[in-house]
């Protein structure tokens, strides 16, 4: 090989933010995303700290030792492993009770007289109750942060994840590979996806539509997981004309893989 002769090896489609996340996933087993930019700039400790006075914990939680550290750009320690956030014990859907003729449902605490679940509700429950694999056995992983308003931008968050998945596949880093696609899972499954941010979504799906290959059959893969997530979140992405040109760019892959999907759940 010319890497070994030549003492120097060259990794196609890669950035340096994504050869840095390699490198502390090959030493340490997991590698961190960036922070969300809240209006064109960085979320600052000093930004964390006002955020969590604002929703009215005082704060509770928040090194403030290393937040003022973070603020003055001083060293700060290697963060202790934190466990994985679990998700809440009454997610998912059961019939509760009979009552003469009259059903009730309840979905993530909503109760339904008589009324199935939507099918936006189901697919939901379906994406947020997949089951990590490599995830859940790194517990220094930190838990995926939910938004917590519309000014967020999750653009370099979710393209983090989704071009460490790409390098992986190329090289068939399959640990790699898993561990980047579940980490996207855990964030959309726990991003509120205002109206204003839909731009965040497509810019994730023009990346991997651009990038990937269409799923294999049955096999975790990245396009198969923003199908399923395109499918419970359509009603608002409808509304954004770009998704809607994005769905028939480049042959119309993406409504091909939509629509397949569609299909396999309604026979």
């Amino acid at each position: 090989m010319n890497e070994a002769g030549e003492g120097i090896a060259k990794l196609e489609r890669m950035t340096p933010d994504t050869f840095q996340r390699f490198i502390e996933w090959a030493y340490k087993g997991y590698y961190r995303a960036p922070a969300p930019s809240l209006d064109g700039k960085e979320i600052s400790a000093e930004d964390n700290v006002r955020e969590a006075v604002y929703n009215g914990n005082g704060g509770n939680g928040v090194d403030w030792e290393v937040a003022e550290c973070e603020t003055s750009r001083c060293p700060v320690s290697e963060p202790e492993p934190v466990p994985l956030a679990q998700p809440p014990s009454d997610i998912g859907l059961r019939k509760k009770a009979t009552n003469g003729k009259q059903k009730y449902y309840e979905i993530w605490g909503e109760t339904s007289v008589d009324r199935p679940p939507s099918p936006q509700k189901l697919l939901k429950e379906s994406f947020i109750n997949r089951k990590p694999t490599v995830r859940r056995t790194t517990i220094a992983i930190p838990p995926a942060a939910p938004n917590q308003n519309a000014n967020e931008n999750y653009v370099g968050v979710f393209l983090c994840h989704a071009q460490l998945y790409v390098f992986a596949e190329g090289y068939d880093i399959q640990e790699l590979k898993t561990l980047a696609l579940e980490e996207l899972h855990a964030t959309l499954a726990i991003f509120t996806l205002h109206r204003r941010r839909t731009a965040d979504i497509i810019e994730l799906l023009r990346y991997v539509y651009c990038n990937t290959t269409e799923p294999v059959w049955g096999g975790e893969e990245l396009r198969a997981v923003l199908t399923q997530y395109i499918g419970f979140e359509m009603d608002t992405l409808m509304k954004d004309s770009n998704f809607r040109d994005i769905m028939i760019e480049d042959g119309g892959d993406m409504l091909a893989d939509f629509m397949s999907m569609v299909a396999r759940r309604i026979r």
